[in-house]
């Protein structure tokens, strides 16, 4: 396997289960629940926002 990230102890952390994306430096991989008939996605967004509810 090329181009693989080692993550960090704090930001395995972060990672909720599992298929979640490896996010640019600042960034926190967040995953949004399945809502009006859209299946549940991954997204990155950046740690000053951190995850919508």
């Amino acid at each position: 396997m090329k181009n693989l990230k080692k993550l960090v102890r704090i930001e395995l952390k972060k990672v909720q289960g599992g298929n979640a994306p490896v996010c640019e430096y600042g960034e926190i991989a967040c995953r949004y629940p399945p809502a009006d008939g859209n299946p549940a996605y991954w997204v990155c967004e950046p740690v000053e926002y951190g995850c919508r509810s």
